[in-house]
């Protein structure tokens, strides 16, 4: 398989050998090998960052929960009554 992955050279199907073709040696690093995981990571970190600011700026802030007297609830107690 060259550079473009095209097919050079290869083995019929099921068939046990050796495959020589000569190869051309590339210079160079990739993204990958300067900066590892650190580079998508860091990414992921500032997405996440911006993702909460902007949850945090969208919502209005949550209202304090009022006491059970101004929300009208009572405390209410059963006792069982007996017959006759």
């Amino acid at each position: 398989i060259n550079e473009k992955g095209e097919i050079v050279k290869a083995l019929p199907q099921f068939v046990r050998g050796t495959l020589e073709i000569e190869v051309q040696s590339r210079s160079g690093t990739t993204p990958y090998v300067r900066w590892k995981d650190w580079l998508i990571l860091g990414l992921l970190l500032l997405a996440l960052v911006i993702g909460c600011a902007l949850r945090s700026t969208d919502r209005p802030p949550h209202p304090r929960p009022l006491s059970t007297e101004w929300r009208g609830e009572q405390s209410v107690s059963f006792s069982r009554r007996e017959k006759g």
